[in-house]
């Protein structure tokens, strides 16, 4: 499984850096956040860094009104929404996307436009079918990917998964783009039916030989590992590490909150604010959230030098740099040779966050929203029913996913 960068707002200089350290990788570009011309320069950038570029066209919301993603060329004027499916501005834009956006920045695959719909049902399959048909009738040199933009009720509803799979099978593409709502728009999830009903999905996908990323992600998605997905992107701010709607939306997108900063403790798969790092600092345990020198991290080496950590310059360049190159670590030695070893290295990585997070709250070291002692239980418990669900299949086909 590899780790792509969702690319956000002031992203640039960590992701040419990111993909420096990493000698290449993969970058999902933004229009939401970057004109045309500076989605060029920045691919020649990666490229020189032997990395490679996606273009999220993020038509999540067709009829929104993002001043940013309404000025590039590709975006229509919508009065109706079906009328545009329908009608001959569809296919100017796939061209626009496909023409003047992905081949003009040499993307490595097309992701297709795909919407946010509270409800899976079959005008969604119709319509994101026409958006395929037009992408196939302009014979693509590069694989296709559909976008597959699910509400938090459609990927807890195992109707809607289920309904999704039947469906998909008959769609010719290479693969699909998952981005999924979060319910209650919470950072870690704890509902461990959304889990589960996104790891199935995947699964499903993956068993009729596709290829499969899954969008807008956390640390909590290397449970994604065990259905042997290809990628997962995640980037800095909250925002590109898990989908919301309003942020394609101007007049409703979030407004800004105090930012604050947070070292992630890999081991411990929680994020903790510096003030708590501090009171870890006076109890003499600040050198058991430091990360295991396999991550080989050096972003966050000023905080374990000695000094109390709320008096030390730990910026939010660092914090965002360690937290992305742990997880790139992370991500990338998920996938065991086996399902069962894959399954095993994965629980006893919740179980190590366990006896961590369990021991850093009795002594008053606490991550607040972004503790992973919150979501532990139903992260496991997503865990254990897909193994119970697709553990035989996915064993006995893990060499051919």
């Amino acid at each position: 499984m590899d780790l792509f960068l969702q690319f956000g707002y002031g992203m640039l200089k960590h992701t040419e850096e990111l993909i420096n350290k990493w000698n290449g990788g993969t970058v999902i570009l933004s229009p939401r956040d970057l004109k045309l011309d500076q989605m060029k320069n920045i691919q020649i950038k990666i490229f020189n860094n032997s990395g490679n570029v996606l273009l999220d066209p993020q038509f999540y919301l067709p009829r929104g009104d993002h001043k940013n993603l309404m000025e590039h060329d590709y975006w229509p004027d919508l009065n109706n929404t079906d009328n545009f499916f329908h009608s001959d501005k569809l296919p100017k834009m796939m061209k626009k996307i496909y023409y003047d956006y992905n081949l003009n920045i040499s993307t490595s695959a097309f992701i297709l436009p795909g919407f946010y719909s509270s409800a899976i049902n079959e005008n969604w399959f119709v319509l994101h079918k026409l958006i395929l048909n037009e992408a196939l009738k302009l014979n693509p040199e590069i694989p296709v990917f559909s976008t597959i933009c699910l509400s938090s009720e459609s990927v807890l509803s195992q109707e809607s998964v289920h309904s999704l799979l039947e469906n998909l099978e008959t769609w010719n593409v290479d693969g699909f783009y998952i981005v999924p709502e979060h319910p209650r728009n919470n950072y870690l999830i704890d509902n461990p039916n959304w889990l589960l009903n996104l790891m199935d999905l995947c699964a499903g996908l993956k068993l009729l030989n596709k290829k499969v990323i899954v969008g807008y992600s956390s640390h909590q998605s290397l449970i994604l590992g065990l259905a042997k997905i290809d990628a997962i992107s995640s980037g800095t701010w909250i925002n590109v590490r898990m989908f919301t709607k309003d942020k394609f939306n101007g007049k409703k997108e979030e407004s800004v909150k105090k930012r604050t900063t947070w070292y992630y403790c890999p081991q411990a798969l929680s994020e903790y604010q510096i003030d708590y790092l501090g009171i870890a600092h006076s109890l003499g345990i600040l050198e058991k959230l430091k990360a295991n020198e396999i991550f080989d991290s050096n972003y966050s080496e000023i905080l374990f030098r000695g000094a109390d950590p709320t008096t030390v310059n730990f910026t939010e360049r660092e914090a965002f740099r360690h937290y992305l190159h742990c997880l790139h670590y992370q991500v990338n030695n998920v996938v065991k040779n086996s399902f069962d070893s894959t399954y095993n290295a994965l629980k006893l990585s919740l179980e190590t966050s366990q006896n961590m997070t369990e021991y850093f709250l009795s002594k008053g070291v606490r991550g607040k929203y972004r503790d992973f002692s919150n979501v532990l239980d139903s992260t496991l418990s997503a865990l254990d029913a897909f193994r119970a669900i697709r553990g035989l299949v996915y064993a006995h086909n893990w060499n051919s996913l």
